[in-house]
């Protein structure tokens, strides 16, 4: 992630649980060594207010596209019935 006129280090990232027939999605974000400029945007900003709104439209954004999707279809490999067992 690069946020233009800062610098630092940005990582966003994904995490996927599957319970009970449910996918939980958790979605992070660290930053570290920041500049002045950075420093000071993260001083007055506060991460619940201010991203939560984007953080909850990305998860209903990705909600929508992955329900969207068909499931696949099963993969229905043959087996010979021929098969030759080898034993040494």
């Amino acid at each position: 992630m690069i946020f233009e006129g800062m610098t630092g280090d940005f990582s966003s990232s994904i995490k996927l649980e599957e319970t009970n027939g449910q996918t939980t999605v958790t979605w992070g974000y660290t930053f570290q060594n920041l500049d002045n400029v950075g420093r000071l945007f993260v001083g007055m900003m506060d991460m619940e207010t201010d991203m939560r709104p984007m953080f909850v439209q990305g998860l209903n954004d990705l909600k929508t596209i992955v329900e969207a999707k068909p499931l696949p279809e099963p993969e229905i490999a043959e087996v010979a019935s021929d098969s030759t067992v080898i034993s040494e």
